[in-house]
């Protein structure tokens, strides 16, 4: 039986693996909780622990009693800038010049945290074996950039050009900032019942509060008969709002040792509400701060797995799934303001056309016991860049990413903790010139990378 195992779950790894193998990591959001974490976010099917209600709801129904947990997840993320800004120097003379950029973001702390609470449904048991209500962080991620560190070759560069068709050039006011963060926090009462001895079934509701925080900006520049003159301008949003959602999972254990897991989340719209505000030191840009609203969908998600406990030898369990996101459905933000822009002046609108397209990532885990409690484990993800190199954004971190983790568990009578480090490895996405383009920061190579340590600490009662 073991040898006819080991093959089944060989065999469905390696189908898993085939497709995927040549992606490279995109848009990623760190998963839900710290031992899911360290196997890769291969959790769908195994879905045994907290982190069920956002995996596998249908997973909540191994938890036994009266359980809290509380978790800490700090995302550190560190962005990169290397190579060639371009500029396009007048219609008439036609002529390129490449800028040599190296600049990286500032490193940004996002810390999500969650608590996490089930019981038995005792006299509901008919309806539901297991009830939790959670709340965690959904999302949490973005950029922050200096506009001194980012521009500072482009000025020097700009304000010396030798054989200037149009005389001398000057600069006016303060490169622009570039910062984004998207969050979600989430709500989450949780529901699962065991249908039969091997099928359990769960459904988890979600209430989003996002919020979405854009520093965006640009150069306008002001041609004359004897002199150019370029004008720093920037914009900033802030807005947040609520959006509804759910996840239902299925999970089927073949047996003790092997089990299945398929679960699918519903998108989840935000209305997000407040202002944006455009300033500049030229007093036609400056257009002051208008009340805003917008849109942004945390798209759907639908993930199969498998788990495979005493796979190779007794300790020893493995972890593999595929997650399809629809990143497709996310693209553009729709912005309505209250006070309409003049159309000759739509370049201050920041970052509207998104083109993001949809992603399948694959996830690998393990877990090994070291005694009976401690364990040890390791996993790797795969997940793809939602765009193409020539729709690139330094603003928002769209890259790919290749994780690897580790994590250590151990585990007591009544509590037990986890810890888990992964590291999350941007692929290079190079954006080519545009003519026309002054200051186009995106050009160049772009890397993005994002080290996020975790805890948790979990109470049976």
């Amino acid at each position: 039986m073991r040898l006819n195992h080991s093959v089944l779950a060989w065999s469905l790894v390696m189908v898993i693996i085939s497709p995927i193998l040549a992606l490279a990591g995109g848009l990623y959001i760190p998963g839900v909780g710290v031992r899911s974490s360290a196997m890769g976010g291969a959790f769908v099917g195994m879905a045994d622990d907290y982190s069920a209600v956002h995996w596998n709801p249908a997973g909540i129904s191994q938890i036994r009693g009266f359980e809290v947990t509380v978790t800490g997840h700090d995302g550190i993320s560190l962005a990169s800038r290397a190579e060639g800004m371009m500029r396009f120097d007048g219609a008439e003379i036609g002529w390129l010049r490449p800028v040599v950029i190296e600049a990286t973001s500032d490193a940004t702390h996002y810390f999500a945290p969650g608590v996490y609470l089930y019981m038995d449904t005792g006299p509901l048991s008919a309806v539901s074996d297991k009830f939790g209500i959670c709340a965690y962080t959904l999302a949490d991620f973005g950029a922050i950039w200096d506009g001194e560190k980012l521009y500072d070759d482009f000025i020097d560069t700009y304000t010396t050009l030798p054989g200037d068709p149009n005389g001398y050039r000057q600069i006016f006011g303060d490169p622009p900032d570039f910062e984004s963060r998207i969050t979600g926090y989430v709500v989450s009462p949780v529901l699962a019942k065991r249908l039969t001895d091997n099928i359990s079934v769960g459904v988890s509701a979600h209430a989003v509060y996002g919020s979405f925080h854009l520093l965006d900006g640009g150069w306008y520049e002001e041609s004359f008969e004897d002199s150019s003159h370029l004008f720093s301008f920037q914009s900033k949003e802030d807005l947040t709002g609520w959006g509804y959602g759910a996840t239902i999972g299925m999970l089927y254990d073949v047996d003790s040792q092997i089990s299945i897991g398929v679960a699918v989340r519903t998108p989840v719209t935000v209305s997000l509400d407040g202002d944006i505000e455009f300033s500049s030191v030229l007093d036609t840009l400056a257009l002051g701060k208008h009340g805003e609203e917008m849109e942004f969908t945390f798209p759907m998600w639908a993930g199969v797995g498998l788990a495979y406990r005493g796979f190779l030898f007794d300790n020893l369990t493995m972890t593999a799934d595929i997650h399809w996101t629809q990143w497709s459905e996310v693209s553009e933000f729709t912005r309505v303001m209250a006070t309409e822009i003049p159309e000759d002046l739509e370049i201050l609108v920041p970052l509207t056309t998104l083109n993001w397209d949809d992603t399948i990532g694959f996830h690998l885990g393990f877990e090994t016991k070291l005694s009976q409690a401690a364990a040890l484990r390791f996993g790797y993800a795969s997940v793809p860049e939602t765009v193409a190199s020539e729709d690139y954004s330094f603003v928002l971190p769209q890259g790919g990413h290749n994780i690897v983790s580790l994590g250590f568990g151990y585990r007591q009578d009544r509590w037990n903790a986890d810890v888990t480090l992964a590291y999350m490895m941007g692929t290079t996405m190079t954006k080519a010139a545009m003519a026309g383009a002054v200051g186009d920061s995106s050009q160049g190579k772009n890397l993005h990378d994002e080290m996020v340590p975790s805890l948790s600490l979990t109470y049976l009662f």
